[in-house]
This record gives C-alpha cells, structure tokens and sequence, in this order.
C-alpha cells in the first residue's frame, strides 16, 4: 500500500494524470486557474466580430447560419428607438433548430420565442481572471460583453478564456504581450457604433436588464507572484 501511494504521489508530481492528458489530445477546453498576474480586461479576448440573430429572422438566413457555422451560441439582436442594435437574448443551437422544426415553411423564424431573454453579461473592463471564476462557477458557455446600452461589443466562450490564460502564461515567462483578436463568424460587426471605453475595474455582471454583483473572487485580494 505504501509502494503505491508513493508511486501515485511521485507519477503526479512528474506529469499530468492520463484524463488531464486526454484533454489535450482532444482539444477540449478546460478551464484551470488562472494566475494572478492576469490583470488583462475581456475586450482583450473577446471574439469582436459575432454571429447574430435578429428578433424575427427570414427562414432562409436562419438555415444558410445553421449550415455555414459550427457556433453552439448566437446573441440575439433588437433594435431601439434610434435604430441601435441592443442585446435582447442568447439562442442556442438547439434553440435555433427547434424553431425551425416548429415553424415549416413560415418565412420569418421567431427567434425571439426562443431565446434566453436574461443571459449573463459583462462589460468591456471586466477582468479576464474573475471572468474564468465566473465561467466555472456558473458552469457557462458563452459569456456576452455588452456597453452600457446593452449593445453588443463582443463574445466569450471557454476556448477563447483557455487561449488567453495560457498564452499569458507563456508570454508572462517571456515578457512579450499577446495581442490576439479572432473572430466568431463572417458577420457583419455589429457593435462598430458603439465607443468602447475600457477601464481595468471590477464591474457588475448583469442579466437581462438587472445588474447582479459578483461575489467576492481572488482577483479583488491583493495578488503576489
């Protein structure tokens, strides 16, 4: 018994366990802590230009999306008195397809009877590290960046939050900054109006159109190397 505790402790302490391995392997994205030097905001990760959906959509947009893409998450998009798009909801992919099935043959798809009307979103400024707490402890997928308004800056899903943590892991030894922007589709941006001012603070997180603070995470203690 002993042999085998020591063994387990020393293969532990060389290399990963075999199911941490198979994560690699199979690209799954897997969300570990961060380090505490990353003070970096979500407007440095988020995919800016997104896929989206209006309230109402025309048949043939919604299937030629569904066909083109392989996005699990699509905002939901209205419009406002002066003509603004504003973040109205969330559809998911199986959101979208039973839609379709319930409406054959209907021209315009109420994406809007669909949807999640009270998704979780962030502004531009909220910081990376509280942003991958929230991302486990809230066991999300998508993760919205929205301004004041409500209008639509960007997106966030657990691959871009493992690219960001690892690669400012990599360059943090390094000393280079990484500056990457991907995009989630072919869309048009649909935030191009919208001025971004991006301050590295603690922000609340809001669903729907009422704001909920956060609790209390690492990243508001004072961090040490």
């Amino acid at each position: 018994m002993v042999a085998v505790v020591v063994a387990k402790w020393v293969g532990d302490w060389m290399n990963h366990s075999l199911y941490h391995a198979l994560l690699h392997l199979k690209h799954i994205p897997y969300l570990g802590d961060p380090h505490k030097s990353l003070t970096s905001c979500v407007s440095e990760a988020m995919v800016q230009e997104v896929v989206t959906f209006s309230e109402y959509e025309a048949r043939e947009e919604v299937e030629r999306i569904v066909s083109e893409t392989t996005h699990h998450g699509f905002p939901v998009l209205g419009l406002d008195e002066s003509g603004r798009t504003y973040m109205v909801g969330l559809a998911t992919r199986l959101h979208i397809l039973q839609a379709l099935n319930d409406h054959p043959g209907q021209v315009q798809v109420p994406i809007c009877d669909y949807m999640d009307c009270t998704p979780y979103t962030v502004p531009p400024g909220y910081l990376l590290f509280d942003a991958i707490h929230f991302f486990k402890n809230m066991g999300l997928r998508h993760l919205c960046v929205v301004n004041d308004k409500f209008g639509l800056l960007g997106i966030l899903t657990r691959k871009d939050l493992d690219h960001a943590s690892h690669e400012h892991e990599r360059h943090r030894k390094t000393g280079h900054k990484h500056d990457d922007h991907r995009d989630h589709g072919s869309h048009e941006n649909t935030h191009a109006d919208y001025d971004v001012e991006v301050q590295q603070s603690r922000y609340p997180v809001k669903r729907g159109t009422a704001s909920l603070q956060v609790p209390l995470l690492e990243s508001e203690v004072d961090r040490k190397d």
